[in-house]
Parts: structure tokens; C-alpha cells; sequence
């Protein structure tokens, strides 16, 4: 695939994903929401829970592995 991971459709992403819960603490999702919103504003597009949560795991795996 020469598509770069920005300009993959929305239901290529969803392919690749698996649905899950998960209960985090309060301040964890304060913190979310605070990086969420000064991403949305430099950045200037849609900033997803999803995709910051996805790159925290991605980060705590590298991390471990």
C-alpha cells in the first residue's frame, strides 16, 4: 500500500482495529483530554482518543520489548 498512514480511508483504519473497554483513572483521562484539545489546536484537525491511546500503547510496548 503507497498511501501514507494520513491518508488511509476511515474504513482501513477500522479494518485494523479491535473493540475493547477499558477503565483508566480520572486523571489519566483529564490528561487525555488536555492532549487531545492542544492537539486539535496546533495541529488543526480531529484528534481522536483512540489514536492517542493507540500510540501510548505503542510506546509502552516498544518500551517492554
Amino acid at each position: 500500500d503507497s498511501k501514507k498512514p494520513e491518508e488511509k480511508s476511515k474504513a482501513e483504519e477500522k479494518e485494523n482495529l479491535i473493540k475493547t473497554t477499558v477503565y483508566i483513572e480520572e486523571d489519566n483521562f483529564l490528561g487525555l483530554e488536555e492532549i487531545q484539545l492542544k492537539l486539535k489546536r496546533s495541529e488543526r484537525r480531529r484528534v481522536t482518543k483512540n489514536e492517542l491511546f493507540n500510540k501510548a500503547l505503542k510506546l509502552l510496548i516498544d518500551h517492554y520489548s
